[in-house]
């Protein structure tokens, strides 16, 4: 039988313009308001993004997680922790770019503890519209740390956050009735729908440049592969740490880590399908690394994404406002 070979060196299809889509200087976006006392002074947060970014610079530079000590947490750790791993095995990726901007104003969670901050920057960016810093405090005694970065999408709807200036612990307190979907349930719809690219119980916006690039993604890598193999994609929650804040309108913010898996298998019998690029190196950990696809392949990705949750009684969708970049976490073969 004649044996049929081909290399993808190219199967890890950049999502680092995963925001980047046109921008229309017209559309609403979302502002803070400040009509009730910030739960953390400007100057204070000022002291603390500034030290954040230092920090980042640090260790970006040295590719050391380790370099921010208790001032990152969550899904940002993991994923940064990640693309660092992967420079050192290419010597040539770079970490997602992160931008602080120390003079935004921050809108919380309530005054209990765990608490959530978040910082909505609308300064235009070449990833998005803006960018919502996600930040957490465990305890008083603890710092507030660095939870996620977020890359907003075009076309928001038009939403105010606010301080609920209450002593629950965030939206986990209040009775998820009042809003036009339950919180708790947002990721694993999302998860649903993206895996399925069916809309099921719970509507989303449509075709959010998270869930476009995602497909094409997987489509170009599809068409790589010559017929000879198949990528699929499937998307799921880790966990239920999900961080919220209110909205004016009595709706909700909700950010919470999603993972996609892209899984290559051989559909060919004795074709030799090799994968390259940032999976190879990944996969074999060295930069010129090659997995062979005798068996199924699975890349898993990791990216952090903020939806908008209307109050009850609302005919909005639930909006997929933002996403980070996806960081690729890990590959792996079966067998």
């Amino acid at each position: 039988m004649r044996k049929t070979r081909l290399t993808i060196a190219l199967i890890a299809v950049s999502t680092a313009a995963l925001a980047g889509c046109a921008q229309d200087n017209a559309l609403p976006e979302p502002q803070p308001v400040t009509k009730t006392a910030n739960i953390l002074p400007a100057d204070k947060y000022e002291e603390i993004a500034q030290q954040v970014t230092d920090l980042l610079s640090q260790a970006d530079e040295n590719h050391d997680i380790g370099a921010f000590g208790d001032r990152i947490a969550g899904p940002l750790k993991a994923q940064r922790e990640a693309e660092y791993n992967l420079a050192k095995i290419t010597e040539t990726t770079v970490p997602t770019s992160i931008a602080l901007d120390p003079k935004e104003a921050t809108m919380a969670s309530g005054t209990a503890f765990p608490r959530t901050l978040m910082a909505v920057d609308v300064s235009k960016t070449p990833r998005g519209i803006g960018t919502i810093a996600v930040w957490q405090q465990a305890s008083a005694r603890q710092n507030y740390q660095l939870w996620a970065a977020i890359d907003m999408f075009p076309s928001p709807p038009k939403i105010e956050i606010v301080n609920t200036q209450n002593s629950k612990e965030g939206y986990l307190e209040n009775d998820p009735s009042q809003y036009a979907v339950d919180p708790a349930t947002v990721l694993d719809a999302y998860a649903a729908y993206a895996t399925s690219r069916e809309m099921g119980d719970v509507a989303f916006n449509e075709n959010d440049p998270l869930f476009t690039q995602t497909a094409k993604q997987a489509s170009d890598l599809n068409q790589a592969l010559n017929q000879l193999g198949e990528a699929k994609l499937a998307f799921s929650v880790p966990n239920q740490d999900i961080r919220a804040v209110s909205t004016k309108d009595g709706g909700l913010i909700v950010v919470g880590e999603v993972r996609y898996d892209m899984t290559v298998t051989r559909t060919k019998d004795g074709a030799t399908l090799k994968l390259g690029s940032l999976i190879g190196a990944l996969g074999e950990g060295k930069k010129d690394g090659i997995v062979v696809v005798d068996n199924p392949v699975d890349a898993q990705y990791s990216t952090t994404v903020a939806f908008y949750v209307p109050p009850k009684g609302s005919t909005e969708p639930v909006h997929v406002i933002g996403a980070s970049v996806p960081a690729l976490l890990s590959v792996t073969k079966a067998g």
